[in-house]
């Protein structure tokens, strides 16, 4: 089942007691589209959800279930994972968190599935560092002006400030292991 991060999203603008027309001004995103994410039942781009919780001076953690207290060291079964975002978004791939029961932790860890070469590259942008891990398939990945083909155990790690973006090759999805540090 799918998260709704959006309710998240506005519980935590609403404890801080920050307007949407405020988050739209600290993010750059329109009222009405940030009004959208709060009331819907599906999930942003990652990438989006940096922004937002930069916006809102909070870690993108905030926006996914965790322990009620911190502790050292957490496991997340994958029977346990929490998909964030499922096929058919718009932007085209589908993740899920892997390490949300850490608190205060310094960055987010998902597997991400790129769709087929049959989808255009939705590209994104946002602060922090970035790194993904090809677990399944080919990945063709944009940054910037440059083109990859990463395969099977090939990573890349990046600045996501840049435009980036990937699918998958041959019209089969690639799957990755994306690792993302917002400071």
């Amino acid at each position: 089942m799918e998260m709704n991060i959006g309710s998240k999203i506005k519980k935590v603008r609403l404890g801080r007691k920050i307007t949407l027309e405020e988050l739209a001004s600290r993010t750059g995103f329109t009222k009405s589209y940030l009004s959208k994410i709060e009331t819907k039942n599906s999930s942003p781009p990652l990438a989006t959800l940096v922004k937002i919780a930069s916006g809102l001076g909070v870690e993108i953690s905030q926006f996914f279930p965790y322990s009620k207290t911190d502790i050292a060291c957490t496991v997340v079964k994958k029977k346990e994972r929490k998909v964030v975002a499922g096929r058919g978004t718009p932007y085209g791939y589908s993740y899920e968190s892997i390490a949300y029961k850490k608190r205060n932790k310094k960055m987010e860890l998902f597997v991400a599935e790129f769709p087929p070469s049959t989808m255009e590259i939705t590209l994104l942008q946002h602060g922090g560092e970035e790194a993904l891990y090809v677990l399944e398939g080919k990945l063709e990945f944009i940054h910037g002006d440059q083109k990859y083909i990463l395969e099977e155990g090939d990573c890349i790690y990046f600045e996501p400030e840049f435009p980036h973006g990937g699918r998958g090759c041959n019209d089969c999805p690639a799957k990755v292991l994306a690792a993302i540090y917002n400071p």
